[in-house]
């Protein structure tokens, strides 16, 4: 019986997207991928799993379960990857999981130009890269994500690699298949959102921009929300952050970087506001420091995907939004209610 997956690729992004362009999903746990690690005996049932997966690694983390999803995908199972830039891809599964040692390519180019290489031992730039297994697969195809149903969005906002997902199998079929968004307020917004963004581009300037950033916290029903001065005496070399909303009922603070820009924004936006997050952020562990990267422009740059990932390593979540959601998230404050604003802009004429 055909199943329905989920996995995302966000570990060693640098090397899996390329792999993935190639039709190849890759996970970690090279200490797994060896010899003497029976693959056919690990996913038939969890605890010869448990066996073979303490045997290799001699430890026991909560995410080693998602390799045992990703031996036990199935060719013809169909697989949801997330990816950036508010898309993601359906595809189906040509092969069932090997070590990455039996991968066919020899060499290829990482996401930051760098030459990889398939060895004896895995994967190598400089050094081993951590990707243990790949999977083949076929018929990718790559959405919008607001083609997808809001119960499969909601899906594919998941912290861990990967899941089941055959309980939203027509959505995932729907999905595929789309060619609009999934219902009438995302048409609209995708609709009207290009106009919009032009306007606000062509009539606020950086300043107001962060402004309007400001309000729209306010309006989420943030405690406190201010610009920071630029000259904030506490900051030390980039760092930066144009808004800080915070949420005292929620124990949480958002660090926003904001840009007006056009086409792209580059890696700087986002050291700016990860270097404010690492000197800024307390220790208090009843706080939830949130850094964000809000753009006008269309995209963002890989490299900039490329510092968020790293930072994920280390348990820092960066948001980037750029222009679409960024209309998106105006957009559903309700136009009426950004009148409420214009006369503060006004004064900054």
């Amino acid at each position: 019986m055909k199943s329905y997956w989920l996995h995302r690729i966000s570990h060693c992004w640098d090397v899996a997207k390329p792999l993935l362009d190639e039709g190849y999903l890759t996970i970690g746990w090279l200490s797994c991928a060896n010899e003497s690690f029976n693959i056919s005996e690990a996913k038939s049932k969890d605890d010869l799993f448990e066996k073979e997966f303490y045997r290799c690694t001699k430890s026991k983390p909560r995410n080693r379960w998602c390799l045992y999803r990703f031996l036990n995908m199935k060719k013809e199972d169909m697989v949801i990857i997330p990816l950036y830039g508010g898309e993601f891809a359906v595809a189906e599964i040509e092969e069932e999981a090997r070590p990455i040692q039996q991968l066919p390519i020899t060499e290829f180019k990482s996401m930051s130009s760098k030459i990889v290489t398939t060895t004896e031992q895995g994967l190598c730039d400089n050094g081993l890269i951590d990707i243990g297994f790949y999977i083949k697969l076929k018929n990718i195809v790559v959405k919008k994500r607001a083609f997808a149903s809001a119960a499969l969005q909601s899906r594919m906002k998941i912290r861990q690699t990967n899941c089941w997902a055959s309980d939203l199998e027509n959505d995932i079929k729907k999905a595929k298949n789309a060619t609009k968004p999934a219902n009438i307020h995302d048409i609209l917004i995708d609709e009207i959102s290009d106009g919009f963004m032009e306007v606000v581009k062509k009539e606020i300037t950086p300043e107001k921009l962060e402004v309007l950033i400001k309000w729209y916290m306010e309006k989420l029903g943030a405690t406190k929300v201010y610009i920071p001065a630029k000259n904030q005496p506490q900051k030390e070399n980039i760092a930066d952050a144009d808004v800080i909303a915070e949420f005292d009922y929620l124990n949480v603070v958002f660090y926003i970087q904001v840009k007006k820009h056009n086409d792209e924004t580059g890696k700087h936006a986002v050291n700016q506001v990860l270097e404010y997050f690492e000197q800024f952020s307390d220790s208090d562990d009843s706080v939830t420091y949130i850094p964000w990267v809000i753009t006008t422009a269309d995209s963002f740059s890989e490299e900039c995907k490329d510092i968020i990932r790293k930072a994920s390593e280390r348990n820092i979540y960066i948001r980037l939004i750029s222009k679409n959601e960024l209309a998106k998230m105006l957009l559903d404050i309700g136009i009426d209610t950004i009148n409420e604003i214009i006369p503060e802009l006004s004064k900054m004429d």
